[in-house]
């Protein structure tokens, strides 16, 4: 017997089953209106924006949300400025905005904020804040900075010359699948000749 003909000779269960679906689909319409809110949410407007090349509206809507700290829309003000969209370019000011989404934790301004200070853009130039910003933004498991960490190892920039310790940051980036620091590991280990991918750039370019 199938189970709509078994369903239909017990009317209460029949009745059961509608409210349990009926319970269930009102469980997963409140989890699909939470789900498309946070896909949907202002940065990820802004972001749209960005894509679409509506500089204008995208720098409005990222200054709006920098008014309350949100620290991804800080750090998108710096991105904007560091790349002159919607905005005049002024690597100084970008410097400032992402030192304020960096303060709060966010890892790509931290990111960003210390290849500033690597590279002496913006910023004074400093290894010793690099290597700070890189800690703190590969402690909460950015990539990028963990191979930059390790590149500046295994050139001994800013640090004494340390294979091991490079090698250390390199696989630590790897086991986060960033590619570079895959092929930086056969290099290391000298399964391709060639030499190491440079510094990771600011991510988001």
């Amino acid at each position: 017997m199938e189970t709509s003909q078994l369903l239909g000779k017990l009317p209460h269960v029949e009745i059961r089953a509608k409210a349990v679906l009926r319970t269930l689909l009102a469980a997963f319409l409140m989890i699909a209106a939470h789900a498309g809110s946070v896909r949907g949410g202002p940065i990820e407007d802004g972001e749209a924006m960005l894509g679409a090349g509506d500089y204008a509206n995208a720098f409005s809507l990222f200054m709006e949300l920098a008014g309350s700290r949100d620290p991804r829309a800080l750090f998108y003000v710096g991105l904007m400025y560091q790349r002159g969209e919607g905005v005049a370019r002024d690597v100084n000011v970008a410097a400032k905005w992402f030192r304020r989404s960096a303060d709060q934790g966010d890892d790509v301004a931290q990111f960003s904020l210390a290849r500033m200070y690597q590279s002496g853009v913006g910023v004074p130039h400093a290894y010793s804040e690099a290597l700070k910003w890189y800690g703190a933004s590969a402690g909460q498991g950015n990539a990028d900075a963990a191979y930059n960490i390790g590149l500046m190892y295994e050139r001994g920039e800013g640090v004494i010359r340390d294979h091991v310790a490079g090698r250390w940051w390199i696989q630590k980036a790897a086991d986060l699948r960033l590619a570079d620091a895959m092929s930086a590991l056969a290099v290391l280990d000298g399964m391709t000749s060639g030499t190491l991918p440079d510094y990771r750039s600011t991510p988001l370019t």
